[in-house]
């Protein structure tokens, strides 16, 4: 029978076992943590909520991109994938804005290979700077709809004073992804057409996920998870394994992905709710036209290219569009956006296709990981960077 000293002493004896498995369990994980870092795989978090933008690349962060390809990336102490910069202008410096999504963060590539930094390189040898410096400033961020890029373009942009502006627009998800009925739950601003008036819809600030995010608890567990790396490797499992692993394809041999998408973004609205998608994204490029316009600077829309459109064999190409019936709606009708509003655009199909085709050579995709498919690889980003910057310098050498 035990008596109350014993049961006593049996209670105090959980204590210093329960002290000894907490300091095991903090020895493992400071050991964990120091062995993912020393390998290089900490897996950083790249963004953060934002309460103008829904989301924002998280200023100074920096770590292994590891997607499509494996990169270290560097986020800016302003929060953009780019080099640093300072708000005060270099003397007779010439600026150009790059508002995008992820083809302009291109996370994918290192930086120096990524089309602003391209841009920057070309326009240093436009005669028509006359040897002034050049700044290519990024603001694009992964996932970036043409709604937000407006909101940046007011709210981001113009502290920095550029002279032009180029607009990067991606066929395959921009159209879907300024509309709140087919952009499904995405935490982000959207604009809607009232009385032919673009009017700002931020109720994604009040949404409970939001909410969570954005509260002082929230904010300390991101915190946490962003600089605890044996958490990120836990998130970053979960995400992996919630997912089918894509299997690796030759470069060349192997058919790109041809999403069922691809049958309605690229040719006519089939009902009222993609029409209004259109209206709405042709409202919104006009609205940065307008603005860039009325400040007297320069614009540029880009139109960027699906992998399918840009493949390299004829071939393949036409098998993957033989069930679209119309693969060029979307460029004819971005194009005639353009001339109606007097605004210069290029379109980068054409002349992308043409250099894919004469040297065999894919400008989307890495090999061993979605070749000939996904974002541009390192050669994709050069062709669109000398292209932009061909334009631009044209557009400089004009009065």
């Amino acid at each position: 029978m035990n008596g109350p000293g014993q049961l006593e002493g049996r209670r105090h004896g959980w204590v210093p076992n329960l002290l000894l498995l907490g300091a095991s369990l903090v020895v493992i994980l400071v050991l964990a943590e120091a062995a993912l870092r020393l390998a290089g795989r900490t897996y950083t978090e790249f963004h953060q909520p934002d309460p103008t933008l829904g989301y924002s690349f998280r200023p100074s962060a920096e770590g292994w991109y590891d997607g499509e390809s494996r990169v270290y990336v560097r986020i800016n102490r302003h929060g953009w994938r780019d080099r640093e910069r300072t708000l005060a202008r270099p003397p007779d410096g010439y600026r150009v804005a790059v508002l995008g999504d992820s083809f302009s963060a291109a996370l994918q590539v290192p930086l120096e290979d990524a089309f602003p930094s391209v841009l920057e390189r070309e326009l240093a040898g436009c005669e028509a700077l006359a040897g002034r410096p050049v700044e290519v400033l990024n603001f694009g961020v992964d996932g970036y709809s043409t709604a937000q890029q407006l909101v940046v373009l007011r709210e981001r942009a113009w502290p920095w004073d550029p002279d032009s502006v180029v607009l990067l627009f991606t066929p395959d998800n921009d159209l879907r992804d300024n509309s709140p009925s087919l952009a499904g739950g995405t935490v982000r601003p959207f604009f809607k057409l009232v009385d032919g008036t673009l009017v700002l819809d931020d109720s994604f600030r009040y949404t409970t996920y939001f909410q969570r995010r954005t509260r002082p608890l929230g904010r300390a567990y991101y915190y946490v998870r962003n600089h605890l790396a044996v958490l990120r490797l836990v998130m970053r499992s979960r995400h992996l394994l919630s997912r089918p692993a894509p299997a690796a394809r030759s470069v060349l041999t192997d058919r790109p992905d041809a999403p069922e998408l691809y049958d309605i973004v690229f040719q006519p609205p089939p009902d009222a709710t993609w029409e209004e998608a259109w209206r709405v994204t042709e409202a919104l490029v006009k609205a940065v036209h307008s603005e860039v316009a009325g400040r007297g600077r320069r614009f540029l829309f880009v139109v960027g290219t699906p992998a399918p459109q840009v493949h390299p064999d004829a071939a393949l190409r036409r098998e993957v569009l033989a069930g679209v019936g119309d693969p060029d709606y979307l460029r004819r009708r971005l194009a005639a956006l353009a001339a109606e509003n007097g605004f210069d655009a290029i379109d980068l199909t054409d002349p992308q296709r043409a250099w894919a085709e004469t040297h065999w050579r894919c400008i989307h995709g890495f090999e061993g990981r979605r070749p000939c498919n996904g974002h541009w690889n390192d050669l994709g980003h050069r062709l669109a960077g000398e292209l932009m910057a061909a334009e631009l310098c044209r557009q400089i050498a004009e009065p």
